[in-house]
């Protein structure tokens, strides 16, 4: 074996050794955050312009896919 291997079976080990709840926690919770952040974003940051030319809210749009993204990972 090379010392990449010895490496790779230490970082697998200790990778191992966290628990899935912690991580599933720390998952849900980094997108609640983006989402909290999406929302407190000001409107110039949120405005997409669209082929008309006219400025377009992306914030609601971006807001929903996090709460589909929320909904799907805290019931999985």
């Amino acid at each position: 074996m090379t010392p990449l291997h010895y490496f790779g079976d230490l970082v697998r080990d200790l990778l191992l050794r966290v628990p899935l709840g912690a991580v599933r926690i720390l998952f849900v919770s980094t997108l609640a955050v983006l989402l909290l952040w999406v929302l407190r974003l000001p409107q110039r940051d949120v405005s997409g312009i669209a082929t008309s030319g006219q400025r377009h809210n992306l914030r609601p749009w971006a807001a929903v896919a996090l709460l589909v993204q929320l909904v799907i990972y805290i019931f999985m």
